[in-house]
């Protein structure tokens, strides 16, 4: 309110009328450039209320005795904010505000003549886009987005759409592998983190011991990789699982028969 009369005016207020399923929260009162605190708000004022709202009035100067002693001699200006928790349209019907000319000793009124529609929208979610590369494909994994949300894969992925803030990365246990710790980042809207993991191979040592010393083998790892030798061997950094050996023919000799083994880390 700009006071552009001659005169101070006193015991001034201001009321609006708001729907009844929206909040009201106060940001600041400036009177005549000075903002304070000195004020009171008042919430459910039954007079001059529209059907279906609740009345918000701010106090400036409590009369007769104007005890906040805050005339209005330039502008009076009232900061708040309105709140929906769910979208739609909403009219102000109105508000009003009164003063009083101490000098003309006449009351002053005012309202509003073109009450404002207020549009509340759901903003969209910020978003970004969340890179999964992990050796090997088989291996599990899952993201919680900054929304606590998860999502599951296998192998590599890229996971688009997912809520900015704190995103973490598990990773599940892969049978014959050691797993790599969890990671975390910070996704910003419409940025990009990556997440790299690498699951370490468990592996064992395979001996061979076999007579004569001139018959091959062959060794087949639980990775399907063959091993081929001759007489006895110590094959290192072998990957876990089931271990097979089979027996080449020699000469003048019967083979043994191939078995199997499981193999420890």
């Amino acid at each position: 309110m700009t006071n552009s009369g001659s005169n101070v005016v006193r015991a001034f207020y201001y009321a609006d009328h708001v729907p009844e399923s929206l909040s009201v929260t106060t940001v600041s009162v400036t009177v005549d450039g000075t903002t304070t605190t000195d004020y009171t708000h008042e919430v459910g004022y039954t007079g001059e209320v529209y059907s279906g709202t609740v009345s918000h009035r701010w106090v400036v100067e409590t009369p007769p005795d104007f005890t906040e002693n805050q005339p209005v001699v330039s502008s009076c200006i009232i900061v708040y904010t309105i709140t929906s928790w769910t979208e739609g349209s909403y009219t102000l019907p109105g508000y009003t505000w009164a003063a009083y000319d101490v000098v003309a000793a006449s009351s002053l009124f005012g309202y509003e003549t073109d009450p404002p529609v207020l549009n509340f929208v759901v903003p969209a979610p910020a978003t970004g886009t969340v890179y999964v590369d992990v050796t090997p494909d088989t291996a599990s994994w899952t993201v919680t987005d900054g929304d606590s949300g998860d999502h599951p894969g296998t192998g590599d992925a890229t996971l688009t759409d997912i809520p900015a803030g704190a995103v973490t990365i598990e990773y599940a246990t892969l049978s014959g592998y050691d797993t790599p710790p969890g990671d975390s980042g910070v996704l910003v809207e419409d940025g990009t983190i990556s997440f790299l993991a690498t699951y370490t191979r468990l592996t064992g040592t395979v001996a061979v011991d076999v007579t004569p010393d001139t018959a091959s083998w062959t060794v087949t790892d639980s990775d399907g990789g063959d091993h081929s030798g001759t007489g006895d061997a110590t094959l290192t950094d072998m990957p876990v699982g089931t271990i097979q050996i089979a027996y080449d023919s020699l000469a003048n000799y019967r083979p043994p028969s191939g078995t199997s083994q499981s193999l420890a880390e």
